[in-house]
């Protein structure tokens, strides 16, 4: 509905983390693009594995590593 309402504007939508709430995953057919955000102190290489898994057939935009603490 906010596509057709406003179609000359992007929309944003902030989702729950990918791994652990079903909530995204669900949502994911009605977004045209997704931006991968890892947290970079936290988050595995075996997270991002199956995460790249999950959306395999999704368009990701770009990515992004956040808050990234070096000791």
């Amino acid at each position: 509905e906010l596509k057709s309402r406003y179609p000359d504007r992007i929309i944003i939508y902030d989702a729950p983390p990918l791994l652990p709430s079903s909530d995204t995953l669900g949502f994911l057919p009605n977004a045209d693009g997704v931006l991968f955000v890892a947290r970079g102190s936290t988050t595995t290489k075996q997270d991002i594995e199956k995460s790249a898994s999950l959306l395999r057939n999704t368009t990701v935009i770009g990515t992004l590593m956040n808050a990234y603490d070096a000791d």
